[in-house]
């Protein structure tokens, strides 16, 4: 036969606790004798409040308001310093104004009868003109050049001078002319072409794009988003299409129905974007992208955006790096002397996002595990520091990112004893850059964590002794054909005397 049963003894703890620990666990002092490491300050959240055009004298008010952050303000002013161009931007930039400088150059020469060098200089205003990127922006300088051609035939006499005039009357753009640099003459030939070439009709096609949802402008006007059926004009006539993250898409307007496929912004396209788009686009802050890239680029969890009504009153956006989103706030119109509502608004919502939970539970090999729960789902990592209670140092553990700022940690079986488990931690919640970004629990009141242990003893086998057993067994036989004979044996007695 085996052994005895095996028995299992629950050691209880002297303040009993639940095996499975779901909630925070209550603050527990720390040690009289202990030295407590000073924790380090939450860091303060980094913001950037982007200012509308023309509001530099905000800036101070807007420090002062935000002075509980680590604060950036940006805005139109001041966006080309913070967002330098890049390589191909400059390339462009470097082009328009070679431009400028040659058209300049021939109609001083022009203006000094120089007509062979004003001529070479427009061919080489031409050439530009070409090898730069096909837009409505460049059409005022093909205006000039055209109509300084023209003049320099008609001062030689020629008759392509009206040719001259009606290319610049077809530009994509209507360019206005100042009449104290032309003569009548030459403004009456520009006006009529131009009349001309606006009284062709108009030819429609359907435009669609890979990714949906780009901005259309012909001719730098916008004309809708795609996919869509556009109007064009006759003649010059540039296509654009942008769209936050993508190149924009530059070109001249096509003839048929076209599917363009729009090709990544990367890295330096998006700056460019954010440049463009700050310094002369009122509602660039509605592309959650960009507001992605800016607070990338400034290493920020908040975007305020402040921008003008029609009455000049301040409109407010707040964007959240963490969630990629924007967060209502009150008041979301607001003066220039309300800055401070709008700045505890904001704070609000930092706070709440700063919130940061930490349990302990049960794993199912039976070791307890840590769990921190972070209201900001950007949360980049989390320490936990854990020391048995009464131990004067902690043990740094790096808690393992399982998404939506959610992280957890087994905890080492060092910090057990004969007793079972009783330990105090605090967790921290650090942000991309290594900061503090929010606490639960710190060196000086740590959470605590108990749990009792449960031991198994089994028996010692003990060797076989079977004449024992056998010799119980005949007993307990007699002892049950005892127990039948007097059950069922005669209540009646008879005695016999014998003689003597």
């Amino acid at each position: 036969m085996s052994g005895f049963a095996t028995l299992a003894v629950t050691l209880l703890a002297a303040a009993p606790a639940s095996p499975v620990v779901p909630l925070v666990g209550e603050p527990a002092a720390a040690p009289a004798a202990a030295t407590v490491p000073r924790a380090p300050a939450t860091a303060a959240p980094r913001v950037v409040v982007c200012l509308p055009k023309g509001s530099a004298a905000l800036e101070p008010q807007v420090e002062r308001a935000f002075s509980w952050a680590t604060l950036e303000t940006l805005g139109p002013d001041n966006v080309a310093r913070r967002f330098p161009a890049s390589a191909a931007s400059s390339t462009v930039a470097a082009d328009e104004k070679r431009l400028d400088e040659l058209l300049r150059a021939a109609e001083a020469d022009f203006l000094a009868l120089k007509f062979d060098g004003a001529a070479a200089r427009l061919a080489e205003c031409g050439k530009i003109i070409d090898g730069l990127p096909p837009s409505a922006r460049h059409e005022a300088a093909y205006v000039r050049v055209q109509l300084l051609q023209g003049r320099i035939a008609q001062a030689r006499g020629e008759a392509r001078a009206s040719d001259a005039f009606a290319r610049a009357g077809e530009a994509a753009v209507d360019v206005e002319l100042d009449e104290a640099d032309y003569p009548p003459a030459v403004l009456k030939a520009y006006k009529a072409a131009r009349t001309a070439a606006r009284a062709r009709p108009r030819r429609s096609i359907e435009l669609a794009s890979e990714p949906a949802g780009a901005e259309i402008e012909v001719n730098g006007q916008l004309a809708g988003r795609t996919p869509a059926k556009i109007a064009l004009p006759q003649g010059r006539c540039f296509l654009q299409l942008t769209r936050a993250g993508s190149k924009p898409h530059l070109a001249l307007c096509p003839t048929d129905a076209t599917t363009v496929t729009l090709e990544p912004a990367g890295k330096d396209g998006l700056r460019d974007q954010l440049r463009e788009r700050i310094a002369s686009d009122p509602a660039w802050y509605l592309e959650p992208l960009l507001l992605d890239t800016l607070a990338a680029e400034e290493n920020a969890r908040w975007v305020v955006v402040l921008d003008r009504d029609r009455g000049r009153a301040l409109k407010a956006l707040v964007f959240s790096a963490g969630e990629h989103a924007l967060k209502p706030v009150e008041p979301s119109r607001l003066l220039d002397t309300e800055l401070e509502r709008l700045s505890a608004a904001v704070r609000g919502l930092v706070e709440r996002t700063q919130r940061l939970e930490a349990l302990a539970f049960e794993t199912p090999a039976g070791v307890p595990a840590l769990e921190a729960r972070a209201a900001d789902p950007g949360l980049a990592s989390a320490v936990a520091f854990v020391r048995r209670t009464g131990s004067t140092d902690f043990l740094r553990l790096g808690l393992e990112a399982r998404g939506a700022g959610r992280f957890t940690v087994v905890l080492p079986s060092l910090l057990a004893n004969d007793s079972g488990w009783d330990v105090e931690y605090y967790v921290e919640g650090r942000d991309a850059g290594g900061a503090v970004a929010c606490r639960a629990g710190d060196a000086a009141a740590p959470l605590r964590f108990r749990r009792a242990a449960t031991v198994t003893i089994s028996a010692p086998e003990r060797p076989s002794r079977w004449y024992l057993w056998t010799a119980l067994a005949i007993a307990a036989a007699g002892a049950a054909a005892a127990g039948v004979y007097f059950a069922t044996r005669s209540n009646d007695v008879s005695v016999r005397l014998e003689p003597p």
